[in-house]
């Protein structure tokens, strides 16, 4: 087991080791990052120890037996996600003023809503081969068009957790990616 809490924070991850038959990470891997992040919390602003909360959102794992049960640890990196954003958009606050921290948000969320009014099937890249089932991709982007305009009905585990089916000729992967990645800082900036 492991165990990390962030001095400044209340963010406590423990994992125990996952049972037989259940989907585990590779301790070590875990550890490390989980140090990594604990200085990077911790370190003073300006110093050079960075960590993102799109870094925590993007990372894996290997799996082995025996390892960090891999549910425990996903759970544990929503958390520490979501104390990074905070701290983040604190920090951006401090620097840009309120006001510019909330324009840029808005410039986001615009942005991405520009792009989900384009006509279902040309919201995104074509992809060169196996790409993101379309139907599945426009009928997901109705619901961020909806949370974009009334700012419920989608939570961030939502979009963190969205699958799309593999499709021939579908959307391209790395651009629908980068769009949810988008949507989730657009809804952590916001404290959903």
């Amino acid at each position: 087991m492991v165990a990390f809490c962030c001095e400044n924070s209340d963010v406590n991850l423990s994992f125990n080791r996952a049972r037989r038959n259940r989907p585990a990470y590779d301790p070590v891997q875990v550890d490390e990052f989980v140090d990594d992040a604990r200085r990077a919390y911790d370190a003073p602003a300006g110093s050079p120890v960075t960590l993102t909360a799109l870094q925590i959102r993007q990372v894996s794992f290997a799996l082995k037996r025996g390892g960090y049960d891999a549910a425990e640890v996903d759970e544990g990196l929503e958390r520490l996600e979501l104390a990074f954003a905070e701290a983040e958009r604190e920090a951006a606050i401090e620097k840009e003023g309120w006001e510019g921290w909330s324009q840029r948000g808005v410039a986001a969320a615009e942005d991405l809503r520009d792009r989900l009014l384009r006509q279902p099937r040309d919201r995104f890249r074509k992809a060169k081969g196996a790409g993101y089932k379309r139907s599945e991709v426009d009928a997901f982007s109705e619901r961020v068009l909806d949370y974009l305009a009334t700012g419920v009905g989608l939570t961030v585990r939502d979009v963190r957790f969205v699958t799309f089916t593999a499709q021939r000729g579908g959307y391209d992967e790395p651009q629908v990616d980068y769009a949810l990645d988008v949507l989730i800082d657009i809804m952590l900036a916001k404290g959903s």
